[in-house]
């Protein structure tokens, strides 16, 4: 089941840069201490590495991005690594959804 991430506008972002690139300012985001996710953008390909403290079901989904993102994918506590095409990245959000169901809303930077 693929979850549904809404994604800003770039016109909310300050400093959005031209299309095919990354933004003009890093995009850095608050969240739970249980997700943290860095990327790092190159050409047209973006880096994330996932790092969680519990297990559950992870999904992110990118701006920019002709696949918008990943299906849920089961990860458990620990370090994973995922890739994708961009074309004028603007924004990643990703959430972990634990066994429990509560779900964490997760922080954002750049590597």
């Amino acid at each position: 089941m693929r979850r549904a991430l809404i994604l800003l506008a770039c016109a909310t972002l300050a400093g959005c840069g031209s299309s095919g690139g990354s933004p003009a300012a890093p995009y850095t985001s608050a969240g739970d201490q249980q997700c943290a996710i860095t990327y790092q953008v190159s050409g047209t390909k973006i880096a994330l590495t996932v790092t969680t403290t519990v297990g559950g079901e992870f999904s992110y989904g990118l701006s920019g991005a002709a696949s918008g993102g990943a299906d849920e994918t089961t990860v458990g506590a620990g370090t994973h690594h995922f890739t994708d095409e961009v074309d004028g990245f603007r924004r990643v959000d990703g959430t972990l959804t634990a066994a429990d169901k509560t779900v964490y809303h997760c922080s954002v930077a750049p590597a």
